[in-house]
């Protein structure tokens, strides 16, 4: 590898997506893969073991939310990847940046929310965002999420494996509902 490659390699913003569909997997990562300066793998699964494996070396994670999800399984995901490796910055890819969904990812850990009905460029931007150390969330509902989650939930370990979800303290005045 010559100087040149390798410095662009180090440049580049490593990104795992995460998605339950292979094929819708497949699609977003060859389509972030084709933007300059990202490097890109993707994750079919959302079992723990698999996103373990995946996540090393990764800057940013894209977390797919299905809108038929009942059981929150990509919040969880968010919550489990933040405790595994602090480090990755995750984006959750909603169907609506409205209402509950959009403070429930904040809460689990997100570090950025993007609507599937967004440009795609906006997408790139919100992962650069993210990878820079800032949150990003489509105004003007995002904007107050983000003011409401600024600290997410706090999580302890009970009993050796398991982790519980403890209410964050929240200072007199401030809402905790959007």
């Amino acid at each position: 590898m010559s100087p040149i490659q390798a410095a662009k390699q180090e440049a580049s913003i490593r990104i795992l997506v995460i998605d339950n569909t292979p094929m819708d997997c497949q699609l977003m990562t060859d389509a972030l893969g084709r933007c300059p300066g990202f490097d890109v793998k993707a994750c079919p699964a959302m079992s723990e073991e698999v996103i373990s494996v995946s996540a090393k070396n990764a800057q940013v994670a894209v977390i797919c939310n299905d809108a038929h999800d009942t059981n929150k399984k990509s919040y969880a995901v968010v919550r489990r990847l933040r405790l595994a490796h602090p480090a990755i910055r995750s984006i959750m890819l909603l169907d609506s940046t409205e209402g509950a969904a959009v403070v429930e990812a904040f809460r689990s850990g997100a570090k950025g929310v993007f609507c599937r009905n967004d440009s795609f460029e906006s997408l790139c931007k919100c992962i650069r965002q993210v990878n820079s150390g800032q949150r990003a969330s489509r105004p003007p509902r995002g904007r107050r999420a983000v003011l409401n989650a600024d600290n997410p939930p706090v999580i302890r370990r009970v009993v050796p494996g398991r982790w519980v979800l403890v209410d964050r303290e929240v200072p007199k005045g401030l809402a905790t509902t959007s």
